[in-house]
């Protein structure tokens, strides 16, 4: 777990909503019933649930690409970002 400290990872929604439904302007109906085709559904899911779903699959897609391809840099059309620092996120 050290390794991935401090790392997070942005991706934009229209690539969320591409790689998922093939089309960068889809609709929450559409993601969910998208993700209910390719990861299975337990019935009605949170609007919150289906975007945290949606963007897990999309990292693990567009990381599963960036190490087919070999690329040693970068993510497929998400960015690092920097993480809070390893105390931790300061209180407010």
């Amino acid at each position: 777990m050290s390794a991935l400290e401090g790392v997070l990872h942005a991706h934009k929604p229209a690539l969320v909503k591409s790689v998922l439904t093939g089309y960068g302007a889809a609709s929450k109906e559409q993601m969910a019933r998208m993700l209910a085709l390719q990861v299975g559904g337990a019935g009605k899911v949170d609007d919150h649930a289906v975007d945290a779903i949606a963007i897990a699959v999309c990292h693990a897609r567009s990381r599963r690409m960036r190490l087919a391809a070999g690329d040693a840099g970068g993510w497929a059309g998400g960015r690092a970002l920097p993480g809070p620092p390893k105390g931790g996120v300061p209180p407010n």
